[in-house]
């Protein structure tokens, strides 16, 4: 969870300026009371007014954040609404109500899925993967930081990428595979040197320091963990820093260098102390006890480890207080009061106890969870496939009426072009009758007039031939005196041809009229 807060932390301080506190959230909220003002600069003044009071009141960002989530619901703008929703779910999500965070970013989600906002979808993703990873439920947490990496990679989006893959190195550390931590913090780590971010650049160092202590590597786990350190003190992050001592401190009694480890707790402590960091100040203190333990100061170390239990209490961390009742009950077995103790091993058995029974309600909690998540998602699924049905039996009408209309048109296309065939046959039919009448009375006319021609001829012909028949008849007689023999003979030869020629003539008269 701390590791959780830490960087919901830094996006917040890393989203805003420093402002002149008490005249800026002034004017902020003139401008955000008026009326007057066009509804995005009012927006705009409700969240950075809203960013502003992250860092001195949760509950009074959140207040804020409900009305800025009304806000943008009577303007009906839709990405405002996904925005104030997930503020609110990092206010829930900061004082460790992880339940009302969850429900706060899925509303975001799904408005962001509306819009179709990858780059925003991406930061939901993450979140809700985180928030899942605080509720122990390690599937849907791995499932959803999946999907933001996926989105960041797609965009290119270096911040979001620098962030999903810390969270996923937080869940597979929890998973307890160091390995596959260690891989995906290292990705963060490259792009936050790409980016420059030494802030964030502190806390990753922090981590891969932590996963080299699980995989036993001192060296890489020292080396790391004195890197976050110093870049914490560099840009004055005074919790990372103290965070990176109490880490060094823990790896150095490991390795039983307890002068080394009381060295740098020491400074450790000085420095919460100095920011009044009480919930780190608590295992500060047990480190240091636990350390003195190992120089067998028994007297400090019950007192660093009284410290650290008072601590614990007042936090409700049961954790600490079952470590620190142990480190009391080690502390006074070296100081020869058995006694007490045994008081302080039957306190933190007692604790321990309350430890098992909180985690028994938490896997109840988880179990009932992932009960109402599978519950959902059988709904989802009968839901999705009886759209899917619907769908496909819409598809089925679509294209059966899509196939009735492409068949209308090939048979139509089909009849069309026979009705056309037929009647174009038709026509070239009447045209050739036609054609074949106009060449029949043509004929008709020229074979009249051949009759008449012939006719006309004919008795042009007779008449002549008449007369001259009849001369040479009355000439050959002697109507013009004798004539010699040779002159008969030829007159006879002119008749005959005549004769002979009238006959003919008779005979084409005769043909024409045929």
């Amino acid at each position: 969870m701390s590791r959780f807060l830490s960087i919901l932390l830094w996006v917040i301080l890393l989203c805003n300026c420093v402002y002149g506190q008490s005249g800026k959230i002034d004017s902020l909220t003139t401008i955000w009371n008026d009326p007057v003002q066009p509804d995005s600069v009012r927006y705009e003044a409700g969240h950075s007014l809203l960013m502003m009071q992250f860092r001195e009141n949760l509950d009074t960002a959140r207040a804020l954040g409900v009305k800025l989530l009304q806000f943008a619901q009577t303007k009906n703008n839709r990405k405002w609404e996904a925005t104030a929703h997930k503020l609110i779910g990092n206010s829930y999500a900061i004082q460790g109500n992880f339940k009302e965070a969850l429900l706060s970013f899925q509303k975001s989600h799904a408005l962001n899925e509306q819009l179709k906002d990858k780059k925003a979808l991406a930061t939901t993703f993450s979140n809700i993967g985180t928030v899942y990873y605080e509720l122990g439920n390690y599937t849907e947490s791995l499932k959803n930081l999946l999907a933001g990496l996926k989105l960041s990679e797609e965009l290119g989006d270096k911040p979001g990428l620098s962030r999903v893959t810390n969270n996923l190195g937080n869940v597979y550390i929890d998973l307890k595979n160091d390995q596959k931590a260690l891989e995906y913090y290292n990705y963060s780590l490259k792009i936050k040197e790409e980016l420059g971010n030494k802030f964030a650049l502190s806390h990753t160092y922090n981590n891969i320091g932590l996963v080299h202590s699980n995989l036993g590597n001192h060296d890489l786990a020292i080396e790391n963990l004195s890197k976050s350190a110093a870049l914490a003190e560099e840009v004055g992050d005074k919790k990372a820093l103290t965070r990176a001592y109490s880490n060094m401190a823990d790896e150095y009694n490991r390795q039983k260098n307890f002068k080394k480890a009381l060295e740098i707790i020491n400074d450790a402590i000085s420095v919460k102390t100095e920011i009044s960091d009480m919930d780190g100040l608590a295992p500060a203190y047990l480190y240091r006890g636990q350390t003195q333990l190992g120089f067998g100061n028994y007297l400090a170390a019950k007192n660093d480890c009284r410290k650290s239990l008072d601590l614990a209490q007042q936090m409700g961390a049961y954790l600490l207080q079952k470590e620190a009742c142990e480190c009391l009950s080690s502390a006074w077995e070296g100081l020869g009061n058995m006694t007490r103790s045994l008081d302080y091993f039957k306190q933190a058995a007692i604790v321990r106890d309350s430890i098992f029974s909180q985690q028994k309600t938490r896997e109840i909690t988880q179990q009932e969870m992932q009960y109402q998540f599978e519950k959902q998602q059988l709904a989802d699924s009968i839901a999705f496939h009886k759209q899917k049905a619907e769908q496909e039996l819409q598809f089925e009408k679509d294209l059966n009426r899509q196939q009735n209309l492409l068949n209308l048109v090939i048979f139509g296309g089909l009849g069309f072009l026979i009705i056309g065939a037929i009647y174009w046959r038709s026509r070239q039919k009447s045209k050739k009758l036609v054609q074949e009448r106009n060449v029949v009375n043509r004929l008709r006319q020229v074979d009249q007039l051949k009759d008449q021609f012939l006719a006309n001829t004919s008795h042009e012909l007779r008449t002549p031939l008449n007369g001259i028949i009849g001369l040479t008849e009355s000439l050959k007689d002697g109507a013009a005196g004798n004539l010699p023999p040779k002159a008969i003979e030829n007159l006879e030869m002119i008749a005959n041809s005549g004769k002979r020629l009238s006959h003919l003539v008779n005979d084409i008269l005769d043909f024409s009229k045929l």
